[in-house]
């Protein structure tokens, strides 16, 4: 399945997406999330919400240690919810309010990347359940509308948004 698809299918258009490049003057006040080095931008109303981030391999170090990077620019910048990661066959999502863990050169990344994983989905699987709860949940109407906050709680006991 390939990337621009999974984005239709969750709602993120390139209408409704900002690249990296276009942030300077589409949102000016966001200058600075061009240090996150994300791909593209989802902004909820005039909010930055969602990061997304191409790769060629989730079994490449260096594509999850940029990975590790992003999640844990975002979490310094804390105004981001979430962070995509897409291959041509896998999507994960990673929270942006969870604290990220140090990864020293001999750990394994994919395990200090666990602490943050909200989803994982094999595109290329029938796993229609998982499948729903991308679409419902982690779509862009998903997070527009606050199904985000009240499916995941956990999102919402980490980013101090319990009530």
């Amino acid at each position: 399945m390939q990337n621009d698809n999974i984005y239709n299918q969750l709602g993120y258009t390139s209408e409704f997406l900002t690249t990296n490049s276009e942030i300077a003057n589409l949102h000016p006040d966001y200058a600075d999330l061009v240090k996150l080095e994300a791909d593209k931008f989802y902004f909820s109303g005039n909010h930055p919400a969602v990061l997304f981030v191409n790769i060629k391999s989730f079994s490449s170090n260096d594509e999850l240690r940029r990975i590790a990077a992003i999640q844990h620019k975002a979490w310094n910048y804390r105004k981001v919810i979430l962070l995509f990661a897409l291959s041509e066959t896998e999507i994960r999502i990673y929270n942006c309010y969870e604290k990220p863990t140090y990864i020293k050169e001999e750990d394994d990344i994919n395990l200090k990347l666990n602490t943050a994983e909200l989803l994982r989905y094999d595109t290329t699987s029938s796993d229609v359940d998982t499948f729903n709860i991308l679409v419902e949940i982690f779509s862009r109407i998903g997070v527009d509308n606050g199904l985000l906050w009240t499916e995941q709680p956990e999102i919402r006991k980490i980013s101090g948004k319990d009530e």
